[in-house]
Formats: C-alpha cells, structure tokens, sequence
C-alpha cells in the first residue's frame, strides 16, 4: 500500500475550499485541478500541514459532519486564535472544545500542544478538570465540554494543571 488520503466531497465549492486552506495554512500546497470542459473544478489534489487530501465537487448528496475533522496541533494561543478566526470567518461555526465547522461544513479541532499534554500526563483530578468533569471547578479547567466556551485558551489550561486544593 502506497498511503492513505482523505478525500473529500464538496458540493460543487472545492476549489474556493482549497484556496482557503491555501490562505490559511502556510505550507499548504495544490498539487493539481482537474477542470470540466466548463472550468470547473471536479477534483483536487492538494496538502495541508504535509498531509495529502484529495477533492471532489460531488454535489450536495452528501454533507460533512462531526464523525470526521481535521485535527491541529497549536504551539500557542497565537496559533489557536489564528487559525480560530480564518476558519470560522465568512459562515463558519464555532461548536465546543476546540472544535469548529468552517464555511463548507468540514470540521476541525483547533487544540493547543499544552492541553493534549495536561490530559494525556495529568493527575486523575487534573484531567478530569481538563475535560470539565469537577462541577465544584467550574471556573477551572475546560468548560467547553459543559457548554461552555468554544474555543481552549492558555488560562483555562493553567487553571486545569494546578494540583487540586483539597480542605480549608
């Protein structure tokens, strides 16, 4: 086996998707366009992040929703905050947790490195902050999968990490 590659049905918006993620994502490259005789694009071959994603503009039969997302890795909040706002201008949605549609409905993670590595090497108590499990910590730790706010921020993170004070 050569790879695996996701691909992606549009409706008939693909290359207006590939030239946001072009815009938004630095590295980001199209490899190719396969064009109609009418110009428009029925495929694409392009990458974002080093990752290899093929196109389609199949039409609206098939919609995108939360069973798949892109996940992105963030350095800082700078980073969350950048790709955040790219993503969600001009009709995308935020949603919870760092989760978020963009314009064409396709849906991404934006979680900072920080986070994944509080709940992945914090104490029971730790991640179960992280994941807004502690209600008497409600001002602590990630909210969002409460219905809290959408988008993780450094603060929240900090606040998950510290030890759980226990007693007067």
């Amino acid at each position: 086996m050569k790879s695996i590659i996701p691909h992606l049905w549009f409706d008939n918006n693909l290359e207006e998707a590939v030239d946001l993620y072009s815009s938004i994502f630095p590295d980001a490259k199209t490899h190719s366009l396969m064009r109609l005789p009418d110009g428009n694009v029925m495929a694409a071959d392009f990458e974002i992040a080093g990752q290899p994603v093929k196109g389609l503009n199949g039409g609206p039969q098939f919609r995108f929703n939360e069973s798949f997302s892109f996940f992105v890795e963030c350095d800082d909040q700078e980073e969350v905050d950048r790709y955040w706002e790219a993503l969600i201008a001009d009709g995308g949605k935020e949603s919870q947790c760092g989760w978020l549609k963009d314009r064409f409905g396709l849906s991404w993670q934006i979680i900072p490195t920080r986070f994944m590595e509080m709940i992945s090497t914090g104490s029971p108590e730790q991640v179960g902050r992280g994941h807004g499990r502690n209600d008497e910590d409600a001002e602590d730790g990630c909210r969002h999968l409460r219905g809290g706010l959408p988008r993780l921020t450094e603060h929240e993170q900090e606040a998950a990490s510290q030890p759980l004070l226990v007693g007067p």
